[in-house]
């Protein structure tokens, strides 16, 4: 038996965010070996358990896939890693991004993207806040995003990163879309078709397990898409304003 943190979160919907992970590692795990059950941990990490002759190449596949949790020393400047915001607007000087980090006694270590760095790279000049900026780009908790670690201080124990630059282009997109964050992406494709929405919809792309980027037609408001399908969903919904 094996077990393996990956860098995806379960935090709403749990019965439902756990079948559906279920059903997605048995389609990727076409090997001898077997996800034999879900946990979480403190910080809604998802642990998965494995078992069969083949377990241990499934673990490398899961942690080449989804990343996993790791120490701070496992780390280095020049890294990029992908994690999901947390405690957005908790701070003014920048944005903190959960990358599944641990210290010596497994307590979790935010990256931060500073403020002034978040503005360069998406070409905003002045000293436009975070809550502003957020909302502009449709930021949330849980959002996944990119980084790249930029410093490491070993001492205090604190990352500096910066999104990368794909992850900055895709930020700086258009305006007709809206992410969803809370929310298994066959319960927004649901709610889209009770709506009568299902037409107005280009794509939806799965960001993460229960985080996806709903893509509009041109012609759709996407505010007032969400009035519709925001009822039926359990999930935060935020639309970018753009730049």
């Amino acid at each position: 038996m094996r077990e393996i943190t990956i860098l995806e979160k379960i935090y709403r919907n749990h019965r439902d965010a756990k079948r559906s992970l279920m059903k997605i590692l048995d389609d990727l795990l076409e090997i001898d070996a077997r996800v034999t059950s879900v946990s979480t941990t403190t910080r809604q990490w998802a642990k998965i358990t494995l078992e069969g002759p083949d377990e241990e190449a499934a673990e490398k596949y899961l942690e080449s896939q989804y990343g996993r949790t790791c120490t701070l020393r496992e780390i280095g400047e020049g890294d990029i890693r992908r994690g999901k915001i947390t405690d957005l607007g908790r701070i003014g000087y920048g944005v903190y991004v959960d990358i599944g980090v641990l210290d010596g006694e497994g307590r979790p270590i935010d990256a931060l993207l500073p403020s002034f760095a978040l503005r360069k790279q998406m070409g905003v000049k002045g000293s436009i806040s975070v809550r502003r900026l957020s909302k502009s780009l449709g930021l949330t908790d849980y959002l996944p995003l990119d980084i790249r670690i930029l410093k490491i201080d070993r001492e205090k124990e604190e990352i500096e990163a910066r999104l990368t630059n794909a992850q900055a282009r895709h930020l700086g997109r258009g305006r007709h879309r809206f992410y969803v964050c809370g929310e298994t992406r066959r319960k927004i494709k649901n709610a889209l078709q009770r709506t009568g929405n299902s037409p107005k919809i280009v794509r939806i792309r799965r960001l993460g397990l229960l985080e996806s980027e709903v893509q509009c037609s041109k012609e759709v408001d996407p505010l007032e898409l969400v009035r519709q399908i925001g009822p039926l969903i359990n999930a935060q919904i935020t639309v970018p304003r753009g730049l």
